[in-house]
């Protein structure tokens, strides 16, 4: 009788300690704090998905940070995500870890991306969800790769705020300045197979704010990539009943800086994309960006060029000073006045082409052409929100 009770005395002890991670750990295995502690079935039940899971990487080994972030609460998703079938549960795990491990440079945050956009976590709901925030008047268009790379680490942020238990994030896609050149479908399909295993379940709501027609084709393309579960979670909305939707989701103060963000970016025309004055990035959260480097990519990046928004060019036989002539031709500078290559012709503010995909595209206001162009052609918008081309004498 005295051997067991000693017997269950060390079974109870055993199975008393703290679980942070689903594999045995050593000195180069690091742990997560925040792991959830479940119970000895889903503990075996977890840890035969990550064996599995390995198996099925090249050179069926698993790196030390990879095994790090296979929690019981990450694991989980993915056997919920398969209705608790191992080996279903363990391919979609490997998918993740194997993209993981190739952008293992971004997400530890050791190379930071060249910014396109000024995508970041902008605020915390009050119950521990991360609220995620891109304008479409920063976004730049063209570099896929940066792309991608600026988007999976905003995510990984988006992860590393999650608060109080939260297991989901907000994403707010701000239409503001949304035009032609943001038409290339190309970068869906990657930041679909983002959400759909790197980061699945992750997201719990995409508020479309301010959505104008020509926005429903890349809706429509990304929709065929997303299973109906992630397709209601699209909503389109106004900025007043985002900031409604927000204030009753999230608190007052994370609606305060959602209302105060949007009306700050409807505030000018130019494209700002990266860290600038009162803009961190890939987190505004203190505790989650002072990990990350912030200098590195932005002082990569050239000046941008001296623009004007489309309306003051059009209105430029009213008021000339600083602002060219419609269908003038004139030498191309930078924002400190250095003359660039080449010649800029001024077409309303717009500048017309086609992306590689035959897609119209439309950078803001300037152009660089041949000096042995005449003037250029003007673009316009049609009453379905697509663009439409029409030739106009030389001014």
């Amino acid at each position: 009788m005295a051997a067991m009770l000693q017997f269950c005395v060390q079974a109870i002890s055993c199975c008393s300690g703290d679980r942070h991670s689903l594999v045995p750990l050593n000195d180069d295995t690091p742990t997560n704090s925040e792991a959830s502690i479940c119970s000895d079935s889903e503990s075996l039940k977890c840890r035969e998905v990550v064996a599995l899971a390995e198996d099925l990487l090249p050179g069926r080994q698993m790196s030390a940070w990879q095994r790090s972030w296979c929690t019981a609460e990450t694991v989980q998703i993915y056997l919920r995500g398969r209705q608790g079938d191992v080996h279903a549960a363990a391919k979609i795990l490997a998918e993740a870890l194997e993209w993981r491990g190739r952008n293992q440079d971004i997400l530890s945050g050791s190379r930071m991306p060249q910014w396109q956009s000024d995508l970041r976590v902008l605020t915390c709901a009050e119950s521990g969800q991360p609220i995620l925030y891109i304008c479409f008047r920063h976004v730049v268009a063209g570099n896929i790769a940066e792309t991608l790379a600026h988007t999976a680490l905003a995510l990984e942020a988006g992860v590393l705020s999650l608060r109080g238990g939260a297991q989901e994030f907000d994403i707010i896609v701000d239409c503001h300045g949304f035009g032609p050149q943001h038409l290339d479908p190309r970068p869906l399909l990657p930041f679909m197979a983002m959400i759909k295993q790197p980061y699945r379940d992750r997201m719990r709501s995409a508020i479309l704010v301010g959505a104008p027609m020509a926005f429903n084709f890349l809706y429509k393309v990304a929709s065929r990539f997303a299973n109906e579960k992630t397709r209601r979670k699209a909503k389109f909305m106004s900025v007043e009943e985002a900031v409604t939707h927000f204030r009753c989701i999230a608190g007052r103060d994370a609606a305060r800086v959602v209302e105060g963000i949007m009306a700050s970016n409807r505030q000018g025309m130019d494209c700002q994309p990266g860290e600038v004055k009162g803009r961190h990035l890939p987190s505004e959260l203190d505790d989650i960006a002072s990990p990350f480097r912030r200098s590195s990519a932005q002082d990569t990046l050239p000046p941008p060029m001296r623009t004007s928004g489309g309306w003051d060019v059009m209105q430029s036989s009213k008021v000339r000073d600083g602002i060219h002539r419609r269908g003038s031709v004139h030498q191309l500078e930078d924002f400190e006045g250095r003359k660039l290559p080449g010649k800029v012709a001024h077409v309303a503010g717009l500048d017309y082409g086609s992306s590689s995909w035959g897609l119209p595209r439309i950078s803001a206001c300037s152009r660089q052409v041949p000096e042995r162009h005449s003037a250029p052609a003007e673009v316009g918008t049609s009453r379905w929100g697509c663009c439409r081309r029409r030739s106009h004498r030389r001014v």
